[in-house]
């Protein structure tokens, strides 16, 4: 914002203040549709350039977005996953000590029978391959939740034009904290070139 942009931010179903069940963007998109065509209706803001910042999930929500509005001009993930199933996986294994792959598989089929949702179709990995958007993809070395490896993956994937800034020694969701004035500098750098000119 002090980089001239308006800027929108929401939590999501069951995260922050908000209340409700995550839904691994069955009902996130359809919030943020709603606060785009909001915002549409908006006359100071209607002929503005939209682009979107994700941080972790949040990002993995953006890319589901983009696929679906192509009038979202820019995107940017920060410590975002490419496949959801391997971080079950791992958090099976670290949290419970449990067998990682049967769990696993029970949790992420039945997850998708509670939800009626299939999330392997909106993985971000699987999603990049039509996504035009422009991406600046950032993450740190140091983070253990969603290992830089998603970082490759989802940016080898990415269809359109991208950018990628790996942060040494940050943790997840860590690299504003690690780096606050380059973050800013390298996001409104790529939002000026992404979306303004």
């Amino acid at each position: 914002a002090r980089r001239g942009y308006t800027v929108m931010s929401c939590d999501w179903r069951g995260h922050g203040a908000r209340k409700g069940r995550c839904t691994y963007g069955r009902d996130e998109v359809p919030d943020l549709i709603a606060i785009l065509e909001w915002a549409r209706a908006q006359p100071q803001w209607a002929s503005l350039p939209v682009g979107a910042i994700g941080w972790s999930f949040g990002g993995a929500i953006a890319c589901q977005l983009a696929a679906c509005r192509s009038d979202l001009r820019a995107l940017i993930t920060d410590s975002t996953y490419a496949r959801l199933f391997p971080l079950v996986a791992n958090l099976i294994r670290r949290e419970y000590h449990a067998p990682s792959v049967p769990f696993a598989y029970l949790t992420w089929g039945g997850s998708q029978a509670i939800l009626r949702y299939r999330l392997d179709r909106v993985e971000p990995v699987v999603l990049a391959a039509r996504l035009r958007q422009p991406l600046f993809a950032i993450h740190g070395t140091a983070d253990l939740t969603v290992p830089p490896a998603h970082l490759q993956t989802l940016y080898a994937a990415w269809a359109g034009p991208k950018r990628q800034w790996v942060v040494p020694g940050a943790g997840h969701v860590g690299s504003f904290e690690a780096q606050p004035e380059s973050y800013g500098d390298r996001v409104a750098e790529f939002c000026d070139q992404s979306m303004v000119s």
